[in-house]
């Protein structure tokens, strides 16, 4: 049995239309989810993709294997991706977001990462070069820019999510070459902010003229830039802007959806399909305004930990249906070494075909890194920001309780509460690793995203 991991990024319950959405966001999700195991009560292990991702490949909490920021890397523990790969598996993955070249955390992949368009690479590169007045930087941006004219060209007809769609296009490339058994991790990135999607998808949902979604994509490059100011209260979210942002959000995830049928359809037309075992999820979610909040951080709100889960299991280990238990997204781990007939080794994983937990728990702690930057481009002390760790307990939507460490005051049901202090300081954390640092192409994906 071949497995297919396939990420979607920020994506939430309520815009789905396999779920709780209200607009035909993914017709082919809805049609695929007829087929699947789909979760209506899934809860992602943290905010944001680095330790989320962490999570998924190991099974443990995000305080476990202590994988939150550029200078950690993953510690001594078996990643999913190499208990495959030593039982002959074909492991790879394929993604364009920077957090995921971070912290050894796709350990055991041979990871294929897929960057922008030089274009954009070199016309960054410019922009930094005449900020800091570096006229090496300027003089080799400017050189290779006339290098890649048919790439600029080409940017500006696809529009946003061409990123998404080269990574469909590696990943099929690669696929014509590989043989079964196979574990392969794909993540689509085009539903992270700022929501940019193709005229066209937007038009699904969205009336608004392209002068005034180019003025809405402007603006939420600004609440990215800002995200720290609405945290704290010191600037506020404009709602005359929140319906053309849902437009585009929907937009972004009916793309991203089209982007999900052309995998499915690859893996039928090379006769993997009916072999292969399916699983998409989003990673977080993301706020859209709600609470004066913007994106997925400074909050560990349901909005940014409810994630939608399908399972497609043409082995019936896991037989289709809808399920309202609670689940994790690192339940995965142990769920497919169940499936291969292996024992999961001791984590807070469950195999989602047997066990069941009663309820979920979220960890979020603001990366040291973030802070500095905050402090330094913002002028913010970390006192006037949401406290800067936060945890939360999850059994439904009307039973959760959420624990701020620091300063130790809490909010929820206090039965909850105490259910979540005890798992924390159970929690055993494996002693993770000094990292090498970043690479500059990584530096310039994160930065690009909003992150440096």
């Amino acid at each position: 049995m071949n497995f297919l991991f396939l990420s979607v990024d920020s994506l939430r319950p309520d815009y789905v239309s396999f779920l709780d959405g209200d607009s035909p966001t993914t017709p082919f999700l809805s049609t695929l989810a007829e087929t699947s195991t789909v979760f209506t009560h899934a809860i992602s292990p943290s905010t944001w993709t680095l330790p989320v991702h962490g999570s998924i490949f190991t099974g443990l909490y995000p305080p476990e294997h202590s994988v939150s920021d550029v200078d950690e890397s993953l510690g001594p523990t078996d990643t999913l991706a190499e208990q495959l790969a030593a039982r002959g598996y074909d492991t790879a993955s394929f993604a364009g977001n920077g957090w995921l070249n971070v912290g050894e955390i796709l350990r055991g992949f041979d990871h294929h990462h897929i960057s922008p368009p030089l274009s954009r690479y070199w016309v960054d590169m410019v922009r930094r070069g005449v900020k800091e007045r570096d006229a090496s930087a300027v003089y080799i941006g400017l050189s290779n820019l006339g290098k890649a004219p048919l790439d600029v060209l080409r940017e500006k007809l696809v529009r946003n999510n061409h990123h998404d769609s080269r990574i469909v296009e590696r990943y099929s490339e690669y696929l014509d070459g590989t043989s079964e058994p196979f574990f392969h991790f794909v993540h689509l990135n085009g539903v992270h902010n700022p929501y940019a999607p193709h005229i066209d998808q937007y038009r699904e949902f969205g009336e608004g003229s392209i002068f005034g979604v180019r003025e809405t994509i402007q603006y939420q490059k600004e609440l990215i830039r800002d995200r720290p100011l609405l945290a704290a209260g010191k600037k506020r979210f404009d709602n005359g802007y929140e319906e053309d942002i849902k437009d585009l959000y929907r937009g972004a995830i009916r793309q991203t959806d089209e982007n999900v049928r052309t995998i499915v359809e690859l893996l039928e037309r090379k006769g993997h399909l009916e072999d292969t075992v399916i699983v998409v999820f989003g990673d977080h979610g993301d706020h859209l305004g709600e609470e004066n909040l913007w994106g997925h951080q400074f909050t560990i709100a349901d909005e940014v930990i409810r994630v939608p889960l399908l399972i497609r299991d043409p082995s019936d280990h896991l037989a289709p249906s809808r399920r309202e238990d609670v689940v994790q997204l690192h339940d995965l781990y142990c769920t497919v070494l169940s499936m291969l007939g292996e024992d999961c080794p001791a984590s807070h994983s469950y195999d989602l075909s047997c066990a069941k937990r009663d309820t979920a728990f979220a960890y979020y702690s603001v990366p040291e890194s973030h802070l500095e930057r905050v402090q330094r481009n913002h002028q913010l002390d970390t006192a006037e920001l949401p406290p800067t760790k936060q945890f939360a307990a999850w059994r439904s939507p009307s039973n959760r309780a959420t624990w701020y460490p620091e300063p130790d005051e809490a909010t929820g049901d206090s039965d909850l509460l105490e259910d979540l202090k005890e798992h924390y300081a159970a929690l055993d954390p494996i002693r993770n690793q000094n990292s090498a640092g970043i690479d500059r192409q990584t530096e310039e994906n994160l930065r690009d995203m909003g992150y440096l």
